[in-house]
């Protein structure tokens, strides 16, 4: 490599640019009341505040830059070995990724336990669907045992019950009427008034459940 080269010599400072008089600010009521936002620490790269040049660039010569220039290798070791800020990112890059990998682990964590909250979330709602189905058959039964107690089957039970004493009465009629009754008139007479009477409170009881006076029937 030619170090013959002289070193060219660095450019002149700026010039200064004049600043602006600092604007008086309104003074702020200060409040007893804690901030509601929440306070970050962020931890930033500061740039330097010259051109950083690693010193033994200085004696390279201008082909030896170009050909540095295009080379990210080359250019990378040399951010690493000599620039002031590459310990500091490089901390930071570390401490990024240590962060990533703890909440990786964290996610990893709470992904097991939603797995298992989910497999007794499915075992509790096959169990609630089979408790529903029994439930559904128990109620099927209690329904059909509670159907002869319903207002439309206690009135066919009246009804039958009415159609089944008058039927016993015309069969007391035609037997004495045909001659086959082989009792006394009296015996005969007296059954016939009591299976008239089983008709005639059989008819009240269909009145009254018809009219809803149900109370003293049995």
């Amino acid at each position: 490599m030619d170090t013959s080269t002289p070193t060219p010599p660095p450019p002149p400072p700026k010039p200064s640019t004049p600043q602006a008089p600092p604007t008086p600010t309104k003074p702020q009521h200060t409040s007893n009341q804690p901030s509601t936002t929440p306070s970050t620490t962020t931890t930033t790269l500061s740039p330097p505040t010259e051109p950083f040049i690693p010193p033994n660039l200085r004696t390279y010569t201008v082909a030896d830059l170009q050909y540095l220039s295009h080379s990210p290798t080359l250019l990378t070791s040399l951010f690493t070995l000599h620039h002031p800020t590459s310990h500091q990112s490089a901390t930071l890059l570390t401490t990024a990724l240590n962060t990533n990998l703890t909440t990786a682990q964290r996610l990893s964590t709470l992904e097991s336990q939603l797995q298992s909250t989910r497999h007794s979330t499915q075992q509790k709602l096959l169990a609630t669907r089979d408790l529903e189905q029994a439930w559904r058959v128990k109620e099927k039964e209690m329904y059909a045992e509670l159907k002869r107690f319903s207002e439309i089957e206690v009135a066919r039970r009246l009804r039958e019950d009415v159609e089944r004493r008058e039927a016993e009465a015309a069969e007391w009629e035609r037997e004495l009427l045909e001659g086959a009754w082989e009792g006394g008139v009296e015996e005969w007479v007296k059954g016939y008034r009591e299976k008239r009477k089983e008709v005639g409170l059989g008819r009240e009881r269909i009145g009254r459940w018809g009219e809803g006076r149900v109370g003293g029937w049995r």
